[in-house]
């Protein structure tokens, strides 16, 4: 079950029942942030977008008082469809917490994030009601008309405008199609790391993303069939005799900030400062000279890159060879 955060300003979720228990939901309203007005966003269907939705929420006893609601009450309210009344699930998944994507897109009203303010209260025996924070996220594309419901005393209340309370509120959210960048948008930077040892020399290869008039930040990846290991994962190892060359790149874990980076001939690790630029992902390869030979990885690398709106991107580094099938350089391709 998701139990959702009551946002700081408001009571606590360990609430004291008033002397008077709430015989009744005196107000139940659903709506994005702090600002009432806005009824509907978008978001990108891609299941990791999520966009807030605060339940305002308050109880009244027998005398018509406000009064706040026990924590059995506020931990059943959720989300519903507001068509049907049915709990919001299926490809709409509800989260108690945010994650770190983006939650907003350029096309949405830009709105002020946060509780009520106490002016919403209208005299000084009112409560500021409970706000509840729920994070709505999509797998598809679609509509959903989104209100929500409570249990109290053995009855379920929704805002949709049914039962003999008749709350009706609700907010709309578009889950739109993800959109898919050519690879062309995608691109690879080469930079040298100065102090590395002369015989092992090396290089940082961001990998971003730049649509034509802005920047969309990468922020993770993960290797098909597979996962983002710590400190990364190996893309490709080459040895070459009788030259006695020693090749190899790999993928640095998002949360890595260094990297080691291994040296010839079993001489430890160099470390090489990874994930250094914003919204770029980090590569690291070495050339080594006259390391001893090992196990050779010359395949096509797959994996997938997550934006900052949750959007993957499946990608794939490929080798590049010289006539004599030395490894010469890596190609950025579609996975």
């Amino acid at each position: 079950m998701i139990i959702a955060e009551q946002l700081s300003g408001t009571s606590s979720l360990n609430v004291e029942v008033a002397n008077n228990p709430a015989v009744a939901i005196s107000q139940f309203d659903v709506q994005f942030d702090a600002d009432s007005a806005i009824r509907n966003k978008s978001l990108y269907g891609n299941g990791r977008m999520q966009v807030r939705v605060l339940v305002l929420i308050s109880g009244k006893d027998k005398d018509d008082n406000v009064v706040p609601l026990p924590n059995s009450v506020l931990n059943s309210v959720f989300p519903i469809y507001y068509n049907g009344g049915q709990s919001l699930g299926g490809n709409w998944s509800v989260w108690g917490t945010e994650n770190d994507y983006l939650h907003e897109l350029p096309s949405n009203t830009l709105s002020k994030r946060g509780v009520l303010s106490e002016t919403k209260t209208g005299n000084l025996n009112q409560q500021l009601p409970h706000v509840l924070e729920f994070w709505i996220s999509s797998e598809i594309v679609g509509t959903a008309q989104i209100g929500a419901k409570v249990e109290l005393n053995g009855e379920t209340i929704r805002t949709n405008n049914t039962g003999a309370n008749k709350f009706d509120s609700s907010v709309t959210l578009n889950a739109l199609l993800p959109v898919v960048y050519p690879i062309d948008y995608f691109s690879l930077q080469t930079v040298r790391v100065e102090n590395a040892p002369s015989l092992s020399p090396m290089n940082k290869i961001y990998l971003r993303l730049n649509p034509p008039g802005r920047s969309v930040q990468l922020r993770r990846w993960w290797e098909r069939n597979g996962s983002a290991g710590y400190p990364g994962s190996e893309v490709f190892r080459d040895v070459k005799a009788p030259k006695i060359w020693t090749f190899f790149y790999a993928l640095a874990h998002e949360e890595t900030k260094t990297y080691p980076v291994p040296l010839m001939n079993g001489g430890g690790t160099f470390p090489v400062s990874v994930n250094d630029r914003r919204g770029e992902l980090t590569l690291v390869s070495v050339l080594n000279y006259k390391t001893a030979s090992g196990p050779k990885k010359l395949g096509v690398f797959y994996f997938s890159a997550i934006d900052e709106y949750g959007t993957e991107h499946r990608l794939s580094l490929r080798p590049i060879f010289y006539a004599d099938n030395q490894l010469k350089d890596i190609f950025l391709d579609r996975g």
